[in-house]
């Protein structure tokens, strides 16, 4: 972004949104909307001064982690957009349904990451509405980590075909962080902590090859899909939470080179949601510690 937008500073203001396209240095008025095209934004607690020279852009004055001071109501990615510097609060008792949306044909990234706010005894809950912007598997908005500052009354929510990938180690409180559709990928190890609850009503997670991650309980009221990267492990130890009557749980991956695991014990699933479980395709059993491996047990019998 920083050879491709260093031409200029240019935003409209329109009734507490702004509109960037190219390059920006902000610090934000409270409670703003964000419409961000094809371009670098910058969230810092002071506004730095820019420079050039020798071609290139020089950032001075640029300081970071002031409480409370960027606080967005929502960001509207399109583009290629991406934004950095401070992590900024989303929501709050004021806007207890911020959106972070992603639109275009190119993937958008939040090197900054998030608080996600609510304020007295409002329920906040953060909906990422990212479209399919790469016409294929690969991330569409890649974030860094998001953190629930109030755990019992902040939720998220994925909506939209896309893919959110999240990159580093995120907070996200008490409450289930529902995948409604596209796919949410877990892109490090303990990228969710040991204690999240994940709801799958309508879309389906993926592990990034080579992490681990620990969930403690995986609710399924849809048809999914699980998706383990080549040496990824996924273990969840609560394996009792509701899963729905007749709906499908499809694991992709190599079993010879991947983990899936529910409890500790080959009893920690009922029959009946072992029978819903297939591994590219081939039913599955599980073992005495608790992994999910292709193949059925069973006996046949032949009459004669």
């Amino acid at each position: 972004c920083l050879e491709t937008c260093a031409n200029g500073v240019p935003g409209r203001t329109m009734r507490g949104s702004l509109r960037v396209s190219r390059f920006s240095f902000v610090s934000n008025s409270s409670g703003q909307r964000l419409f961000l095209e094809d371009c670098e934004y910058r969230f810092t607690s002071n506004t730095p001064t820019a420079s050039y020279s020798n071609g290139k852009l020089n950032i001075s004055g640029a300081t970071h982690g002031e409480t409370l001071f960027n606080y967005v109501g929502s960001i509207a990615y399109s583009e290629g957009a991406c934004t950095s510097g401070m992590r900024t609060y989303i929501g709050s008792q004021y806007l207890a349904n911020p959106v972070l949306s992603v639109t275009g044909s190119k993937p958008c990234r939040a090197e900054n990451g998030f608080y996600v706010n609510a304020t007295g005894s409002t329920a906040t809950r953060l909906t990422f509405d990212i479209a399919n912007a790469t016409g294929d598997a690969e991330a569409d908005f890649t974030t860094a980590s998001v953190t629930a500052a109030d755990a019992d009354l902040v939720s998220f929510v994925k909506k939209g075909d896309g893919t959110l990938l999240l990159s580093e180690v995120n907070i996200p409180g008490t409450n289930p962080f529902e995948i409604a559709a596209g796919t949410v990928e877990l892109g490090c190890s303990g990228c969710l902590g040991e204690t999240a609850a994940l709801a799958l009503t309508g879309g389906s997670l993926a592990v990034a090859a080579g992490t681990e991650n620990t969930l403690q309980s995986l609710a399924i009221s849809a048809d999914t899909t699980l998706t383990l990267g080549d040496g990824a492990t996924l273990t969840v130890t609560d394996p009792t939470a509701e899963w729905a009557t007749d709906m499908m749980v499809n694991i992709v991956g190599d079993p010879e080179k991947c983990t899936l695991k529910f409890g500790d014990e080959s009893g920690s699933l009922s029959p009946r949601q072992v029978r819903r479980i297939r591994w590219n395709g081939e039913k599955c059993h599980v073992e005495e510690d608790g992994t999910v491996v292709p193949g059925a047990l069973g006996m046949v019998l032949l009459l004669r």
